[in-house]
């Protein structure tokens, strides 16, 4: 079990997509790596969900294909639903070499494949436009509800409930926020607790998401919908009002619950409680599918290299 990259907890700026120059000659489009505090689950009958948009970020570098009136396009499966996309649109994206690069050398847990999904529709968008602009701005440029519709329809094929989007409207706007995905609202949300701050580490464990909601019955995440959907709202008072007792307390309400439903690996259990007794820490939470991509760590600024240092000797591995 290994962790291969910490994130820090700093807000994340609010601004828009960059661009180095217009797509002529070369281009350069970024989304953040994404990471559900709270919400997964109930997000996708209804519910809302809190997410964390945080560095390092996935790029689409655009350049002109000069030899090749078509396009090439790298670093995105052939199987996935993107490429599929692309596919369709192929005539879109003509004379240009597109190339996706992931931070996180395919080693999961921080949303590559939704990145994927919105730099190329990002980069649709702009071309079916031809703008001159220097810079796409992140929030008026995609109409989310239009997003989420082909989103849903591309990577709900097979499940008996469609994904939620919610992973990609966070990286869709950069920023932390909560997102209600009965009306596909968002509110920004900017880390302004003075006395903590969190971590995200890799738990060295994958599950692959998509295989495991098709195990997932519509029946149980409706029924369950309305407890998960409380938790998060008081999370997401709790973050707005700076009350960092409830706030903390929440997280581990909603860990709690999904745990109770059997939505938790054994080793992120173990994980989490070894980490829950660490001074300083006021939250522990695993996030992904059944909670085994990574933990989300909740701390005392003042406690972080302590911090640091004991969750290294749990994991029995450097941190980067």
């Amino acid at each position: 079990m290994a962790v291969n990259h910490w994130v820090g907890g700093s807000s994340p700026s609010r601004g828009a997509i960059f661009v180095s120059a217009v797509i002529y000659p070369f281009m350069i489009i970024e989304a953040k790596s994404k990471t559900f505090l709270v919400g997964e689950y109930c997000v996708m009958c209804g519910g809302p969900a809190i997410l964390l948009c945080t560095d390092p970020q996935f790029q689409l570098l655009i350049q002109n294909n000069i030899n090749n009136s078509d396009s090439i396009i790298s670093g995105i499966s052939k199987q996935s639903p993107t490429f599929e996309f692309y596919q369709a649109n192929r005539n879109s994206f003509r004379n240009l070499s597109i190339k996706f690069i992931d931070p996180h050398k395919g080693m999961g847990g921080f949303g590559a494949s939704s990145a994927q999904f919105v730099l190329i529709y990002k980069l649709y968008k702009q071309l079916q436009k031809q703008t001159k602009k220097s810079e796409i701005d992140s929030e008026t440029e995609i109409d989310i509800a239009a997003f989420l519709e082909t989103y849903r329809e591309l990577f709900g094929q097979g499940h008996s409930i469609k994904p939620s989007g919610a992973d990609c409207v966070a990286q869709i706007h950069n920023n932390h926020i909560y997102f209600n995905s009965s009306n596909n609202s968002v509110i920004h949300l900017n880390w302004n607790f003075k006395n903590i701050d969190f971590l995200i580490f890799r738990t060295g464990y994958k599950i692959a998401t998509y295989k495991h909601l098709k195990n997932i019955s519509p029946d149980f995440l409706y029924k369950n919908c309305d407890q998960l959907s409380k938790i998060v709202d008081k999370v997401f008072k709790a973050w707005i009002s700076d009350e960092i007792y409830s706030f903390s307390k929440g997280i581990m309400e909603f860990f709690f619950t999904l745990d109770e439903l059997n939505l938790v690996t054994t080793e992120t259990k173990k994980l989490v409680e070894q980490i829950l007794k660490i001074d300083g820490v006021l939250a522990a939470k695993g996030c992904g599918a059944m909670s085994a991509d990574t933990i989300v760590v909740i701390f005392e600024k003042q406690s972080k290299n302590n911090i640091q240092k004991m969750i290294k000797n749990i994991i029995k591995i450097k941190a980067d």
